[in-house]
């Protein structure tokens, strides 16, 4: 079985390397959208590339995806659940790693973003008791 599994390993890295690289094509397209302001396509774009590659990308751009996602997502005025996916995504596939970095970025990640969401939540409840 040692071929075959060779064999896997072999097609597995090669995915990862060409998941690398449409990462990079991708981010440079999100670039030119942010640019012309177009954050709607820019947002389509990172969550429709993670959607993709999501199993060949590397724990470390999966996380850069999906932080990239809550970020423009927040400029382009995403809906609140939606980004939360993205936030989520973007913690446990850090904490997945189990190592010092992996904890670090996670909460990197809580407090770029945390404060947007409470205020949102906040927000929200407070419009459903009809106090502003």
């Amino acid at each position: 079985m040692r071929p075959q599994i060779e064999a896997r390993e072999r097609r597995l890295e090669e995915n990862r390397k060409k998941a690398a690289i449409a990462f990079d094509r991708m981010m440079g397209k999100v670039q030119i959208f942010l640019a012309d302001g177009n954050t709607h396509s820019a947002y389509k774009t990172v969550t429709y590339f993670a959607g993709q590659y999501e199993q060949n990308l590397s724990p470390e751009l999966l996380v850069t995806a999906a932080s990239e996602a809550v970020r423009i997502g927040i400029k382009a005025k995403t809906n609140i659940q939606e980004l939360g996916k993205w936030l989520h995504k973007g913690v446990a596939t850090a904490m997945s790693s189990q190592a010092r970095e992996g904890i670090e970025e996670s909460l990197d990640l809580i407090d770029a973003y945390g404060e947007y969401f409470y205020q949102k939540t906040l927000a929200k409840g407070l419009c459903c008791l009809g106090i502003y």
